[in-house]
């Protein structure tokens, strides 16, 4: 793959901070491969900020030794207790240096492009670039999390008067404005992104998003029922504390 040409006459580092729990074996390489892309694409330095969220399998010191001979600009985080991934990703929110930040997930499941344009809308002076996934990145979706994902959209409909109705794509952007709104956030789950757009909006933050595109090769994990329990727990703590 030919990646795009730098298109930035000024230099706009970034901070990929990514959460990690249990990884998928083979992992590190897919992560080495896609951040290295990326770096590329945009022709600027980058650093990987990586937060093992108390891993009990999946990780070891041989493929942090691997990543930091593969990325010089590398930082790693670990704890032992799994703490959630808002939690994770204010940890290493806390960790950045640069101007603009990017979050992602491990397996990084979007597509480059889809990177870029997070990184081109904060560059064009969105304080907040949201993911937006559209019908069609449902198609290979697990039944499970089809309804889940689905009731959850509807939901935000409903009860928050908010114009956007998909806050929880694990592709986001956010520039020093954000970064400050988000490391005063609470919610540790999966509703972080939740709490942070709220958070945001309320803000008068300048809030944009743009459609992406998952990677084929995207395997999806199952979503226990403890997990859907803590969401809508938090979404209670959202709505009305």
């Amino acid at each position: 793959m030919i990646p795009f040409q730098n298109k930035y006459k000024k230099e706009h580092p970034v901070d990929v901070v990514v959460p990690c729990y249990n990884p998928q074996k083979g992992w590190h390489v897919n992560l080495i491969n896609s951040f290295n892309y990326f770096k590329q694409s945009i022709g600027h330095k980058c650093t990987l900020i990586l937060v093992n969220d108390g891993s009990v399998r999946g990780i070891n010191q041989d493929h942090i030794l691997t990543i930091r001979s593969a990325i010089p600009y590398f930082k790693f985080i670990s704890y032992a207790d799994n703490k959630g991934k808002g939690h994770a990703l204010r940890r290493g929110m806390s960790c950045t240096e640069n101007n603009y930040i990017i979050l992602t997930d491990v397996d990084f499941p979007y597509t480059n492009e889809s990177m870029v344009k997070i990184y081109d809308g904060l560059l064009a002076g969105n304080d907040l670039m949201l993911g937006y996934r559209e019908t069609s990145y449902y198609r290979n979706v697990p039944f499970m999390r089809l309804m889940i994902s689905k009731t959850f959209r509807y939901l935000l409909k409903i009860l928050m008067t908010i114009n956007i109705d998909d806050t929880q794509c694990g592709l986001k952007g956010l520039n020093l404005k954000s970064k400050e709104i988000f490391l005063q956030s609470k919610i540790d789950s999966y509703l972080y992104a939740l709490e942070l757009f709220n958070n945001a909006s309320k803000s008068g933050l300048k809030i944009d998003r743009t459609v992406v595109n998952l990677k084929k090769e995207i395997e999806f994990t199952h979503i226990r029922p403890h997990i859907l329990w803590q969401e809508l727990k938090s979404l209670g703590r959202i709505l009305f504390e």
